[in-house]
């Protein structure tokens, strides 16, 4: 009998273990895009490699390629149907999607499999905040909090005039261009964005936006300068919690002005029109 199969199969073996250590590594650097790369020429030889799938996944979410995460986890939960990692992670693309039902149904499932899983607790308390369900949303916003303090705390509330303030400040900061800009935009503080509005782009804008521009910008971009938003509205649970978490809210209203300059302009968030 001729030998060598066992060497094949230890060489595969290492290859594999090589490029998923890559694709952590990547994703671990702040490189998601190199992790997709390095888990998705792993499944063109393997499409049923697990840990491939799930490192899709995540870096999927990390680059807010929700249809993306979406479908590697769909693929995992197809082949390790009680993984409940693979399930929070579905939550969140469903939720980013703004298919909250699918959402609900992962999240569920994975507290479910794993009652430590902050992350889905957080899902849960999301979900329930859009759907009005102010006592739930507490209260599963509070478990992920207890779980992991860190990552999930429970928002603090902003008084008015501490948005004023901070606004103020955040506006105060932006280069003189788009000062004299957003000098023309209405500002709105509203408490969470609509879902049929986030719906009406595909694929949708997650629920957890920070602020979104009203109407659309228009078709030529040369003229966006001259043609501003009707309003600018920002969306207070949202802020509230990202601002927890950052611990800076003028850094957090100044980046989401930034965002919503870049997309109504058509420029990237480092375009030299954005910062002169």
């Amino acid at each position: 009998m001729r030998g060598g199969g066992e060497g094949v199969r230890a060489d595969a073996a290492t290859v594999t273990a090589m490029r998923l250590a890559e694709a952590r590594a990547a994703l671990e650097d702040g490189d998601p895009q190199t992790a997709i790369v390095e888990a998705e020429e792993l499944l063109d030889v393997d499409p049923e490699n697990l840990d491939a799938l799930f490192l899709v996944g995540d870096a999927s979410l990390e680059l807010g390629d929700a249809l993306g995460a979406r479908a590697a986890y769909e693929r995992y939960l197809e082949l390790c149907p009680d993984d409940p990692g693979a399930l929070s992670g579905l939550a969140v693309a469903c939720f980013d999607l703004t298919d909250l039902d699918g959402s609900l149904t992962a999240a569920r499932q994975a507290v479910t499999l794993e009652p430590q899983l902050a992350e889905a607790w957080h899902q849960l308390g999301l979900i329930c905040e859009l759907r009005g369900e102010t006592k739930e949303a507490r209260l599963h916003q509070r478990r992920a909090a207890e779980l992991e303090p860190d990552t999930f705390p429970e928002a603090a509330p902003v008084p008015q005039a501490a948005w004023s303030q901070a606004l103020k400040t955040a506006l105060a900061s932006l280069p003189k261009r788009l000062r004299g800009w957003y000098a023309l935009v209405p500002m709105e503080l509203l408490p969470l964005p609509d879902l049929d509005e986030l719906r009406q782009t595909s694929p949708p804008i997650s629920p957890s936006v920070l602020a979104l521009c009203q109407g659309a910008p228009p078709d030529d971009p040369s003229t966006a300068w001259d043609r501003p938003p009707s309003a600018l509205r920002f969306f207070q649970k949202n802020l509230e919690r990202e601002a927890t978490f950052s611990g800076d809210l003028v850094a957090t209203l100044r980046d989401a002005l930034l965002r919503e300059a870049a997309e109504w302009l058509g420029l990237s968030r480092d375009d030299a029109q954005l910062n002169r």
